[in-house]
């Protein structure tokens, strides 16, 4: 039963740890390139512009990608030993992350030339 705990625990804080950093990045102010939070990648961080657009997406992104991991810890749980149903949950993070790296990184190359500037009126970002 001991373990059964502890494997409801781990549920929950990757459940919590995927949710919570969403959250803030949709709250967040990130007016400004900085070394210390947001989406960080040589391409986010050519512009103000490229910055803003990143951090906009990739936190949209992370959100999805938060609800989507506690939808599949719910099913799978109830559905699955445990143990299977972590991995699953922990598998799905990892693609769904990358997922919403490539395509916070294609969005950047598709929208911005490659000193940064908008190829199209970013006032919808």
């Amino acid at each position: 039963m001991e373990e059964q705990g502890a494997l409801i625990f781990a549920h929950l804080m990757m459940g919590v740890s995927t949710l919570l950093p969403a959250l803030i990045m949709k709250n967040l102010d990130l007016d400004d390139p900085n070394m210390w939070i947001g989406y960080r990648t040589p391409w986010s961080m050519k512009s103000v512009h490229t910055w803003r657009y990143a951090n906009t997406k990739s936190a949209d992104y992370l959100l999805w990608t938060a609800l989507s991991v506690i939808a599949i810890q719910a099913t799978t749980f109830f559905l699955l030993e445990p143990e299977i149903s972590l991995m699953i949950a922990a598998g799905t993070l990892v693609v769904a992350i990358a997922a919403a790296m490539i395509k916070t990184e294609v969005g950047l190359r598709q929208n911005f030339d490659k000193e940064g500037n908008p190829k199209i009126d970013l006032d919808r970002f």
